[in-house]
């Protein structure tokens, strides 16, 4: 009998022949793999690609992996002859179904459980964790852009953002008629039903796509109501609007409107939210005294990122611990506890 080790993250993995033994994690173990992978995952950006069965994915996803600066799976040594060239990541997690499970290639997309949105179940604190530390060990961690392709991919954008918020989308969109005659050896339904499966998948697509121009307003709403001198977005072309002084709401969205959604037009990325709530020494230029307590509000005290004077520009989980312990002890000096 073979026996192997493997360790991810600090969790090690005893295998014995084809089934591995997981040691059972404490509260407190399971707490550290969550942090290491969130801290892990802040520091990398994710690549997505999808789009239909037959429509080039494969192709495209090995010539971007091979980039200096992308890592794309290339280590899955189980995969059967069929998954070993895709090295897709929807077969090397077991968070959610492959799309098999929904009757694979030319017929997935008919299934409306298949839509995975961030307001699936699926994506709880834990399992967003353990995909990260399913998928890790298949990527080079040295480098900044991690890729990752299924076809599925292209129904699933608001599921995968929300797993991980440092993530941008390549959606690979090829002619109905020559994805469907691709398919149909995989496929016994049929060229009209594969015809009418790429148009269930794109219009679910385009209906995902939506929710980011709805997201956009939404944000700048929140934004003006906070206070905000200046809103802009990260649109190719300017797009921006001084709540009060210069242009509105409405000018703004239709200047995004106008500078477009589709690829190339904005760039999706995202930051630690940080200064929002910041400490000082006077209520004039911060929300709270140096110990988080709110100026305004007594007992009322900020202790997380929110505190800082300004953005640290890396990521700021250390900072945020010592912050939080320090007011902590603060607060527990001055409650007598």
């Amino acid at each position: 009998m073979e026996n192997r080790w493997a360790t991810v993250l600090g969790m090690q993995q005893e295998y014995l022949g084809a089934e591995p033994v997981v040691k059972p994690l404490t509260a407190a173990e399971k707490s550290e793999k969550i942090r290491q992978a969130g801290e892990i995952a802040q520091a990398h950006h994710f690549v997505f690609l999808g789009g239909l069965h037959r429509s080039g994915t494969t192709l495209l996803f090995r010539m971007l992996r091979e980039h200096p600066a992308i890592s794309g799976f290339a280590n899955n040594q189980d995969a059967n002859e069929w998954l070993a060239a895709e090295d897709e990541g929807q077969y090397l997690q077991s968070v959610y179904p492959q799309a098999i499970y929904w009757g694979g290639p030319g017929k997935f997309a008919f299934a409306p459980e298949a839509h995975l949105t961030e307001q699936s179940e699926l994506l709880t604190v834990e399992n967003k964790a353990k995909l990260a530390i399913q998928w890790f060990p298949y990527w080079d961690l040295s480098k900044h852009f991690l890729l990752e392709k299924s076809p599925p991919n292209l129904i699933w954008t608001r599921f995968l953002q929300s797993a991980f918020p440092n993530s941008s989308f390549v959606i690979i969109e090829r002619h109905p008629v020559a994805v469907s005659l691709a398919t149909e050896k995989w496929s016994p339904t049929g060229l009209v039903s594969l015809v009418e499966h790429w148009l269930v998948a794109h219009e679910t697509f385009e209906k995902d796509r939506a929710h980011l121009r709805r997201g956009f307003i939404g944000a700048a709403r929140i934004l003006e109501a906070a206070g905000a001198q200046l809103i802009f977005s990260p649109h190719a072309k300017w797009c921006a609007y001084e709540p009060g002084r210069n242009g509105s709401l409405d000018s703004f969205t239709q200047a995004m409107d106008e500078a477009g959604w589709d690829s190339g037009r904005l760039a999706l990325f995202s930051f630690h939210i940080m200064g929002s709530a910041r400490l000082g020494g006077s209520p004039k230029v911060s929300a709270t005294n140096p110990d988080g307590q709110t100026w305004e509000v007594d007992n009322l005290f900020v202790m997380d990122g929110s505190s800082f004077p300004s953005a640290s520009g890396v990521n700021p989980m250390i900072s945020i611990e010592a912050m939080a312990r320090r007011n902590a002890l603060a607060l527990a000096g001055r409650s007598g506890v």
